[in-house]
């Protein structure tokens, strides 16, 4: 086996690892946004449980009102006399109904807020997760390329549809002309692995812009073009 198809099999375990990285990236925040939805469910139920004891209180309250005052009638107390047993009582009923009452209220809130706090600092970690799988399988990528660049050389996985159409792949980028069939920008430029040798080829962003039928999506956080359907030809610059 010559070494551009060596190259391509070397290089395809490097997506196949980086491919690996990103699902448990995906998973990970899967997680993360599950455990973010059941604080936020256990944070509901904590705040209707607090409100039930509010609720509770205030009924309480009002029970031993009506006792007081059912036992104060009989007794032959004058309900309309400020500072009697039975008003003083109700006060003091009162007052600490509506303490435990806005506790409860106020515990109710808390327990909103808190679980909402929560549920963004996971869906928070989720997405950290979910982003430095995707940085890691992107140095997972780039590592195999320049390993099987290094020992198969370039030809291998620079051609007609390679991922080396993105961007971000790519050093020292100068635009060289425009493409007649297509008007599709030319570039000369090196990739960020193999800075000595120069290439040909167009930019993987514009031609979505134009021609989204030719780029393969990757799944990984670049995108691959498929130079067989622009009509354009990759290919090496040959000094001399």
């Amino acid at each position: 086996m010559g070494g551009g198809p060596m190259a391509v099999v070397s290089f395809a375990g490097s997506l196949l690892s980086a491919k690996a990285t990103m699902d448990a990236g995906k998973a990970q925040r899967y997680m993360y946004d599950a455990q973010a939805r059941q604080a936020e469910i256990k944070a509901r139920q904590d705040a209707v449980q607090y409100k039930e004891q509010g609720v509770s209180v205030l009924r309480e309250r009002n029970k031993q009102i009506a006792s007081a005052m059912a036992k104060g009638g009989a007794s032959g107390f004058n309900f309309t006399e400020a500072g009697n047993p039975i008003d003083v009582l109700n006060k003091q009923t009162r007052y600490n109904a509506t303490k435990d009452f806005m506790i409860a209220r106020d515990n109710a809130a808390m327990a909103v807020a808190m679980g909402t706090f929560q549920a963004n600092n996971l869906r928070t970690a989720g997405r950290n997760a979910q982003q430095t799988a995707k940085l890691q399988a992107f140095g997972q990528v780039l590592q195999g390329a320049g390993e099987s660049a290094s020992i198969y050389g370039t030809g291998g996985f620079t051609g007609k549809s390679g991922f080396t159409s993105d961007r971000r792949l790519k050093q020292d980028i100068v635009r060289i002309g425009t493409d007649e069939s297509t008007t599709l920008p030319l570039y000369e430029f090196s990739y960020i692995w193999n800075p000595v040798e120069r290439f040909i080829g167009v930019m993987a962003d514009e031609v979505e812009q134009l021609f989204p039928q030719a780029i393969i999506n990757t799944d990984l956080t670049f995108k691959m073009v498929n130079y067989d359907l622009l009509g354009i030809e990759f290919r090496k610059v040959v000094n001399g």
